[in-house]
């Protein structure tokens, strides 16, 4: 995602991107990303991708790496407020 940049990332400082169609356009193919982005003028690349939500370079940060799973709410809800009940999260 830095490559999409133009940007060398400090060592030391992590980060993370969700997946997209950008990620899976240029997965494994960092030397033409990199003439790619060479082709256009500074940040040229990089606003071209994100004028399109499709391909826009969601940074996540980097506790997303610990998401084991994705729940619903009314799966989640119950757990955290012992009250809450599933059906009254659907009622109005």
């Amino acid at each position: 995602m830095l490559t999409a940049c133009g940007l060398d990332w400090p060592k030391g400082v992590t980060g993370r991107a969700l997946r997209s169609r950008f990620s899976e356009e240029w997965a494994g193919r960092r030397d033409d990303l990199r003439a790619a982005v060479a082709a256009q003028p500074p940040f040229g690349f990089y606003a071209a991708l994100n004028s399109v939500p499709a391909t826009a370079i969601n940074w996540a940060g980097e506790s997303a790496g610990l998401v084991a799973s994705v729940l619903l709410l009314a799966q989640v809800l119950p757990q955290r407020v012992p009250s809450t009940t599933t059906p009254s999260l659907c009622m109005p």
